[in-house]
């Protein structure tokens, strides 16, 4: 039996199965088919396959085109990285202002308030008016004058010395939202009655913490330097920050991180009320109920 002549190319024809799946994948429509959509168009498949496909190619074209003319506009009118940040400090400032006014007015409405509070509470034999009068100054609600010590927290001036130190790391040779805090608590453990951080009355439910690089107490930003007022026993209070646990740890952070702490006692301290004071439990107040006799079967009232 004689060996099949190849092609005309020299190369192997497909099998069936591999003529098949060229066919199905090439002309996967029947001749006749075929034939009767191109005598419908009246135009050859291939050029409408090319038509077909020139069509999102130029919307595409022309959507590239929009936005980066629109990107190239964008950069033209947009403020540069200067003024950007100036705007954005201009917003800081503004929307400070703004809170700093509600929080204001709602110290105003608070004291109204108790203004019909202390009315009604006059009214009644008094115990339940010295009661909150008694938790008032620890609750916050209230303003407070007295004497008392003032704390003042300053990062380092910037000491060449101590910033070449390797075993410094720069982020820490600033003042920290666990500095005022170890303050604070100083403080309170040493008898104060009310404490404040650049004039913002600490409650049982304030928080210290820090937003990045500021610190933040009850979610207000501070500006440094921070300072800290305790109304209290002058003397109590000036010997903890001077001699006592507070005060070593006032002398760590000047060592070891050029933190600055400055001590100064008042005979006439302000303390402000908290800005704001949420109620989480509360029960209605109501006098002893008089003695009730019982109903006995049979009898007439």
């Amino acid at each position: 039996m004689s060996t099949p002549a190849p092609r005309g190319d020299g190369v192997r024809g497909p099998s069936g199965a591999g003529q098949l799946l060229r066919d199905i994948t090439y002309h996967p429509l029947d001749p006749g088919y075929l034939a009767a959509r191109r005598a419908r168009d009246g135009a050859p498949a291939e050029t409408r396959r090319r038509r077909l496909l020139s069509a999102p190619v130029v919307g595409i074209v022309v959507v590239v085109g929009l936005l980066a003319g629109g990107a190239v506009a964008q950069l033209r009118t947009s403020p540069s990285g200067a003024g950007s940040r100036e705007a954005l400090q201009s917003q800081i400032e503004e929307r400070t202002a703004a809170a700093d006014a509600l929080a204001a007015g709602n110290l105003e409405r608070r004291q109204s308030i108790e203004r019909l509070e202390g009315e009604l509470l006059a009214e009644g034999d008094g115990a339940l008016a010295r009661a909150v009068e008694r938790l008032a100054v620890p609750a916050g609600v209230v303003g407070v004058s007295g004497p008392g010590v003032r704390v003042t927290l300053e990062d380092p001036p910037g000491d060449p010395e101590l910033f070449e130190r390797s075993d410094v790391d720069p982020e820490l040779t600033r003042v920290l939202d666990v500095d005022v805090q170890q303050v604070v608590n100083g403080l309170w453990a040493a008898g104060a009655e009310a404490v404040a951080v650049n004039g913002q009355r600490l409650t049982t439910l304030s928080a210290i913490r820090s937003a990045g690089s500021a610190i933040v107490v009850d979610y207000r930003p501070l500006a440094p330097p921070y300072v800290v007022e305790a109304v209290g026993d002058p003397r109590s209070l000036a010997a903890e920050v001077a001699t006592g646990p507070t005060g070593g740890f006032l002398e760590w952070l000047r060592t070891n991180y050029g933190v600055r702490a400055t001590v100064d006692t008042d005979e006439s301290l302000t303390l402000p009320a908290a800005a704001s004071v949420l109620l989480d439990n509360a029960r209605p107040y109501r006098p002893t109920p008089p003695a009730v006799t019982a109903d006995v079967p049979g009898s007439r009232s």
